[in-house]
């Protein structure tokens, strides 16, 4: 029986020269370094004087590592987003809008001549704020109070609607329509001060981030401090450690050769073994010579010092990427059941509302055609090189058989005779009705989360190995275990 092992967790007060100190002792395990949103506004904003909202990104420091900036943050009142830069994973609790007085759900539904003699600008919210007339609200035109005068706004529940709209009163008594206040949003929008505005949301969000700019560097496991170096964004973070005084301790090993091998010794238990997804392909796919892949297909072989010995399957765990610039991959933890899917499937049929592309193209400089193929929801994470095609290259050229992703919700395919909208489909459906479907790999811009039964291994050594014979190079391991050796 394993010992209960302690967690502290220490909060900073938002000041701005907190730093936070722990000190673990022996065998401490750091598993959470949470940061947590603000949103600042410096003046009081006007519809003729617009005030900026800055929400917290860092810097921020980790025990004497480099300087680095978290994704950015936001927080009204009790309602703060957080990030935890150990695991990369967060919620939201803030949301905003940026009206352009033109796309839906970014203009006003109905501008009139209130009752009060103001004008009055109503937005319909798509989700529910947190509490109707309460909410807490901040925009960059308007000051948030509950009361008919110009330049205040207020949320307002909608007994017609069945939702909460937002009310803003303008201290120009001329936007007397709807048309003339979506008028003003486009031009404020056009000037490069659009009316924003960040409410609460009614649920939170889950989200999982690791910026290029705050890469994960080790803490030390024992001892260390955390500090925001800020010029005024005082808000607070706050540390949990976990620390074994009773001579039990957390470790953590990993493997990238195809076989992990761990020594458990006394009273060892195994709360993790995550399994990543894996991907091969024989050669580089043309249009006219496709490939085919092969991913982890979840087979791998268990062992243990004290005599078990089991055959294990998963589900299938996929990866994206080229070796040289490394891979997204799908992750499993096998003991809780408990996986994220990193990568999504296409099917290019010419036919299906997303197996077909809807827009093409000529480059002149390359003298080559393209498609421009937009994916279904969810939106597929920016990365030349995390996208995968059994007809196509991944690679930033418009040259004859070359895929990639241009930004977060589109990809080009690039084929040196296929010049219309027409023919790229019915180039697809030719594959499709060959047997040689184009099919695409990508990596989601955000992980689904996905659940299968969770299971227990023996509380002792023991020794995993990969069995797919496809895959040549092997997906990586990592096993956390606890022991008292």
């Amino acid at each position: 029986m394993v010992a209960q092992y302690g967690k502290e967790t220490i909060i900073s007060n938002g000041n701005e020269s907190d730093v936070i100190t722990w000190s673990g002792g022996a065998h401490c395990a750091l598993p959470s370094l949470k940061f947590y949103g603000l949103s600042e506004q410096y003046v009081t904003p006007t519809p003729e004087s617009p005030a900026w909202i800055y929400g917290f990104t860092g810097p921020c420091m980790v025990h004497n590592g480099p300087y680095f900036n978290t994704p950015p943050l936001h927080g009204i009142g009790e309602y703060k987003d957080e990030w935890d830069y150990v695991t990369g994973k967060g919620v939201r609790r803030v949301a905003s809008i940026t009206f352009d007085g033109v796309s839906e759900g970014k203009k006003v539904v109905s501008g009139s001549i209130h009752s009060s003699g103001y004008s009055l600008g109503q937005f319909r919210f798509e989700y529910e704020s947190v509490d109707g007339r309460l909410n807490p609200i901040l925009s960059t035109h308007f000051k948030a109070e509950y009361v008919n005068a110009p330049g205040c706004m207020r949320v307002q529940e909608s007994s017609a609607y069945g939702n909460r709209l937002l009310y803003m009163f303008h201290t120009d008594q001329t936007l007397d329509t709807t048309a003339k206040w979506n008028a003003w949003l486009a031009e404020q929008y056009a000037n490069g001060t659009p009316v924003t505005i960040y409410y609460t949301l009614a649920e939170p969000q889950p989200f999982e981030e690791r910026p290029d700019y705050a890469p994960y560097q080790p803490i030390p496991n024992d001892s260390g401090s955390a500090d925001i170096i800020d010029g005024g964004m005082n808000t607070p973070f706050e540390v949990s450690y976990i620390t074994h005084s009773s001579g039990f301790k957390k470790v953590t090993v990993s493997s990238n050769s195809g076989t992990l091998e761990w020594s458990g010794g006394l009273s060892c238990s195994l709360p993790s073994l995550k399994l990543y997804g894996a991907m091969k392909y024989s050669n580089t796919p043309t249009p006219d010579n496709p490939v085919t892949f092969y991913f982890n297909d979840g087979n791998y072989l268990l062992e243990s010092t004290n005599g078990f010995s089991q055959t294990i399957t998963v589900p299938e765990l996929k990866a994206v990427g080229v070796s040289w610039y490394g891979y997204i991959r799908d992750e499993l933890d096998y003991i809780t059941g408990e996986g994220l899917r990193r990568i999504h499937k296409v099917v290019m049929d010419g036919e299906s509302e997303y197996g077909k592309v809807r827009n093409a193209g000529f480059n002149s400089l390359t003298n080559c055609y393209y498609a421009i193929y937009y994916p279904q929801y969810p939106q597929l994470q920016n990365g030349v090189y995390h996208i995968n095609s059994t007809h196509f290259d991944s690679r930033w050229e418009v040259t004859h058989g070359k895929i990639y992703a241009n930004n977060t919700s589109n990809m080009y395919f690039c084929h040196d005779s296929l010049t219309t909208v027409d023919e790229w489909n019915a180039w697809f459906k030719e594959q499709y009705d060959a047997g040689t479907p184009v099919t695409i790999y990508y990596a989601l811009a955000e992980p689904q989360p996905f659940e299968v039964q969770g299971n227990t291994l023996p509380n002792a050594g023991g020794r995993i190995q990969f069995s797919n014979t496809n895959i040549t190079t092997p997906p990586p391991f990592e096993l956390t275990y606890i022991t008292k050796s």
